[in-house]
């Protein structure tokens, strides 16, 4: 049912079905669960990488619910309960609502998170990140249906400035979002960045190399993605455009392996050593370029 191969009304088991040797009630039915959870996330996924339990869930149903008073599901964490056809509030967007304390819509929750920096104290200036972060903003934010977005770019007039102290702020408010496991948070970062100590660090408008406190290390962020409770978390970097005596270490090296081991995803636009490119033809950098195009 989870994944198309069977049709709802085909699998429920009523009253009558003895030879399931499950004694149910004359007014309840039941769908039994299979516990074949990892070959339905995977046969989920191939469908959608942005699929969620919800919408899962909504076709089958929706097959049923002229058919029934009410649908209870019992899922992990919370159970769902869908009101039949006749007995909803007139909002045909709340498909269910979770059985809780506060009977809170449940739905997933989306944020998005674009910053694109290109000014710089001490690295030289670049051309298309700020471009780059606002397109991103857009058309990542209209794929996932969201208005939860922030933006965070050099030459963004009244709002803040794109340094240590702005970045840091909004990892913090990352960290506060207290989302669930069907939720999604994105990262993005284009501009400078390069690895020291063994640590990849994300150089900000007013990093300084003499202080390593003035740029946020990939450390930072992967934390407040984890600690966000999101269950899809991803860090992408179209960043290492410098190479100079500021850089010791691959960067990249650090963050794959830190998302690797915390489950966030990570995907960066050079591997790891290497060196993002810009163009001013496409107005972009050519990783974020391909990721718009591919959207």
């Amino acid at each position: 049912m989870l994944v198309g191969e069977e049709p709802a009304e085909n699998l429920v088991l009523t009253h009558t079905d003895k030879e399931e040797e499950v004694d149910l009630p004359e007014n309840l039915d039941l769908i039994p669960a299979a516990r074949k959870l990892e070959g339905i996330d995977q046969a989920v996924m191939t469908r959608s990488k942005f699929m969620t339990p919800a919408d899962v869930l909504r076709a089958p149903l929706e097959s049923l619910r002229d058919k029934y008073d009410y649908i209870f599901l019992d899922s992990e964490e919370n159970q769902w309960i869908c009101p039949a056809a006749g007995t909803s509030n007139g909002n045909e967007d709340q498909q269910c609502r979770v059985s809780n304390a506060e009977a809170v819509t449940r739905q997933r929750r989306a944020y998005l998170f674009s910053m694109g920096i290109e000014e710089y104290r001490e690295f030289r200036p670049l051309r298309c990140c700020s471009a780059d972060a606002e397109s991103i903003w857009h058309q990542f934010g209209d794929k996932l249906n969201t208005s939860n977005r922030v933006l965070l770019v050099s030459h963004s007039n009244d709002h803040q400035e794109p340094d240590a102290a702005s970045v840091r702020a909004i990892l913090r408010s990352i960290r506060d979002l207290h989302l669930g496991p069907d939720d999604v948070v994105f990262f993005y970062f284009a501009g400078h960045g390069f690895s020291k100590l063994g640590l990849d660090y994300l150089a900000c408008g007013d990093t300084i190399g003499s202080d390593l406190t003035s740029a946020v290390t990939t450390d930072e962020v992967v934390s407040a993605l984890v600690s966000s409770a999101a269950g899809t978390r991803v860090l992408i970097l179209d960043a290492c455009r410098d190479h100079n005596e500021k850089n010791v270490g691959s960067f990249g090296e650090s963050t794959l392996k830190l998302g690797q081991r915390e489950g966030a995803s990570v995907l960066i636009g050079c591997s790891p050593g290497g060196r993002c490119q810009e163009s001013l033809a496409l107005g972009h950098g050519i990783f974020t370029y391909a990721m718009l195009k591919a959207v």
